[in-house]
């Protein structure tokens, strides 16, 4: 996987700074990302339910090495801040000859422990509304902004 890919997820975890949220706006919703810390082939989405739920899809689409990583937790709306806390990253691939692979399996299940560590402890960012529809939220030593679309909901 990526380093890209993990930034793009690292963007989008832990303590996000919602700042000028207006009344009627709400991340509760679907929403796709796209940026350039977000490597070519590469959808992620984001989904916030009420009251606290959140998952992540980040498939790509490599011919070389084909995944998907799905994310699940929880968030916290105080203010203008939300807290995103991850019980679980799973990483799959399509590739049968990958999945039977010990190496990969092995590899796989490390790489899934230290993105859930790393994005339960990295540090947040600032997320700008755009309008009702679209945000960004800028984040990272160097800064790194991704923008989001609404997909659905609201």
């Amino acid at each position: 996987m990526s380093t890209q890919v993990v930034n793009a997820v690292s963007l989008a975890s832990a303590a996000i700074v919602l700042a000028g949220c207006h009344s009627g706006r709400s991340v509760v919703g679907t929403w796709t990302s796209s940026g350039p810390d977000v490597a070519a082939g590469t959808t992620l989405t984001a989904t916030f339910t009420e009251p606290d739920k959140v998952k992540w899809v980040m498939e790509s689409a490599s011919t070389g090495s084909p995944f998907r990583t799905e994310m699940a937790g929880t968030y916290k709306l105080e203010g203008h801040t939300i807290t995103i806390h991850f019980d679980r990253v799973s990483t799959t691939t399509p590739s049968a000859k990958l999945a039977a692979d010990p190496k990969w399996v092995k590899f796989n299940h490390g790489l899934d422990a230290q993105m859930l560590d790393m994005l339960n402890h990295r540090g947040g960012g600032e997320l700008m509304w755009v309008d009702d529809d679209h945000f960004t939220i800028t984040t990272g030593q160097p800064k790194q902004t991704e923008k989001y679309a609404r997909a659905s909901g609201h």
